[in-house]
């Protein structure tokens, strides 16, 4: 009788243990659909932050172009990362963003500019150009939101029109070239 007493013991007591298993494994699954809910729900806000990035870039891309047919000049990039990064000598003598190698060709009617920089990775660059009678001040600026993790060497070049026979001083980012 005391075996079939503790029997019966414990065959309560692992049924409790069972429904109490059984209550916190529901607690447990609302909760991890609580949390899958939570990512979810993250995910959708990067993505649509994303796509809202996304257009804000194309629409930058459409006013280069607009404003490079408006202004009658070109910047396009001839190289961006696609023949290997920088070398260390080259990222330890130059700070990011910052203009060298710059060449300037003057013909009586054209002028082309191109020059290289280091900067992160993964960028794209829109270029302008502001034009008075004696200067004419060229400029770019970075349009994207996702730099990678390294950096490029990037070459870029301005390609306008200039009055013949005018001595016309030029600028890239603010320096005199």
């Amino acid at each position: 009788m005391k075996r079939f007493l503790t029997i019966v013991i414990l065959i309560i007591g692992l049924g409790a243990c069972n429904n109490q298993s059984e209550q916190t494994n529901k607690v447990h699954s609302q909760s991890d659909q609580k949390d899958y809910s939570d990512t979810l729900s993250e995910l959708d806000d990067y993505e649509l932050e994303e796509q809202k990035m996304e257009k804000e870039m194309a629409q930058q891309r459409k006013d280069h172009e607009i404003r490079m047919v408006k202004k009658e000049f070109s910047f396009q990039s001839t190289d961006n990362c696609e023949s290997g990064g920088p070398s260390i000598e080259t990222l330890n003598k130059y700070k990011k963003r910052t203009p060298f190698n710059i060449k300037k060709i003057k013909s009586d009617t054209n002028c082309v500019v191109r020059f290289r920089f280091i900067d992160d990775c993964c960028l794209e660059y829109v270029g302008d150009i502001k034009r008075n009678s004696d200067l004419i001040k060229l400029s770019y600026k970075n349009i994207s939101y996702m730099p990678c993790d390294c950096y490029c060497e990037y070459e870029y070049t301005f390609d306008f029109k200039i009055a013949p026979n005018n001595p016309v001083k030029i600028e890239l980012n603010g320096k005199q070239l």
